[in-house]
């Protein structure tokens, strides 16, 4: 399956808020992050592409915290590291 990457550029002065018609069980969520997060068995982001890596990597929604790590070389993510929770909550 190919990998489709899209960039959006959006400014906005005001939070974007649409009121949810239906349960909240009902509902479909997606986190997404920049912090490089990523399983340990992933590929990393690459870190020497000038213009950034705008690839993705899906993690479960059972993931464990310990299989879990950053590839960022633009942050100090060393109280990450230790907790990834910080960046992306996990199970």
């Amino acid at each position: 399956m190919p990998i489709v990457t899209l960039r959006v550029i959006c400014i906005r002065t005001t939070t974007p808020w649409i009121p949810a018609d239906v349960e909240t069980r009902e509902l479909r969520l997606a986190m997404v992050t920049t912090g490089g997060v990523h399983l340990k068995t992933q590929t990393p982001f690459n870190m020497n592409d000038r213009n950034g890596d705008p690839s993705f990597r899906v993690i479960p929604r059972d993931v464990r915290k310990e299989a879990l790590m950053i590839t960022h070389n633009y942050y100090d993510h060393s109280d990450t590291d230790r907790d990834p929770n910080l960046q992306y909550l996990s199970a």
